[in-house]
């Protein structure tokens, strides 16, 4: 992994930002073994292992820099590299991960090959998850750092998030939906309410 332009020793060539494999090729009649390199995709960190509470759901906390230069996270269920990967693909792409398309299965083998050490507790679902309060963009509560949204499609910034009688608007925080927008609070204050007391207006627990 690169996360800049950089040289091997045994080559003045020149290697892009990004994931690389590296093999060694036998050499046809008495020649001898080569070196190869496939550039796999643009720069991509594989940060942590992700599981729910019954330990299942496995996934993978993956960090990358997007087209524009900017680093993401993003929790990959593990069902996506089935295959020749193209499920997983599109989802790179489409948040801006470079992918070269004839490494789609070295991806793959990269995302497995050696899973991190660090641990963290997926929900496949927005709400709470022990402690902590889970959006698909935002994980809010005292161990929030532990906690993961996991699903199989991007997450997006600008979201409705309908639960419970409830709908968050991007930058309009959190409104009741029993009618006309009524009393405005903070999601965040919301996220540190015990949970039987954080139900919406007009509804008992």
């Amino acid at each position: 992994m690169f996360d800049a332009w950089a040289t091997l020793r045994e080559s003045s060539n020149k290697l892009r930002p990004g994931v690389w494999h590296f093999g060694i090729k036998a050499g046809k009649n008495a020649e001898p073994p080569s070196l190869t390199q496939q550039w796999v995709c643009s720069p991509l960190y594989i940060a942590a292992v992700s599981f729910d509470g019954q330990e299942n759901n496995f996934g993978r906390r993956l960090r990358f820099r997007n087209t524009l230069g900017r680093w993401w996270e993003w929790a990959m269920p593990m069902e996506l590299p089935r295959g020749v990967g193209d499920d997983l693909c599109g989802e790179l792409l489409a948040m801006g991960v470079q992918i070269d398309p004839n490494a789609h299965r070295l991806l793959g083998q990269y995302l497995q090959a050696k899973p991190p050490k660090r641990r963290v507790r997926c929900a496949l679902q927005v709400g709470w998850c022990g402690d902590v309060f889970v959006l698909p963009d935002e994980v809010i509560g005292p161990e929030a750092a532990d906690v993961i949204f996991q699903s199989g499609e991007r997450g997006h910034d600008e979201h409705i998030w309908r639960h419970a009688g409830l709908v968050s608007l991007p930058g309009a925080g959190l409104w009741a939906t029993g009618g006309d927008p009524v009393q405005r609070c903070d999601l965040r204050l919301l996220a540190l309410l015990p949970a039987g007391l954080s139900q919406p207006a007009g509804r008992t627990s």
